[in-house]
């Protein structure tokens, strides 16, 4: 690691939680996006292709929403296995040092 770089869990585990939340607000927006109550009749017989436009592509948007909130999820996911593989790996090292410290001491 990079010197003066530590790797803190807890903040990581935390950073983790921020994009748990984001996907759940996401998922909000998306819900307001995918289901406005604007329509194509609304825009009248003069502007009736860009209401269909206009429909189109707040589900094209609703749909990216719905993406992006899973990603974020993953990442999420993603960075608390990793920090609890990370913290596994940690304590399984000090147990494995302080094994071999007790055998080595015990040999003197």
């Amino acid at each position: 690691m990079p010197e003066g770089f530590e790797y803190d869990p807890e903040a990581i585990r935390a950073f983790a939680q921020v994009f748990a939340q984001a996907s759940s607000q996401l998922e909000q927006v998306r819900a307001t996006v995918g289901d406005t109550s604007a329509k194509a009749a609304d825009f009248g017989k003069a502007w009736g292709d860009h209401g269909r436009d206009f429909e189109k592509y707040m589900s094209a948007i609703a749909e990216d929403l719905t993406n992006l909130g899973k990603h974020l999820g993953e990442v999420g996911t993603q960075l608390s296995r990793t920090t609890d593989l990370v913290v596994q790996a940690d304590s399984t090292g000090l147990q494995n040092m302080k094994a071999i410290d007790s055998r080595s001491g015990s040999g003197e």
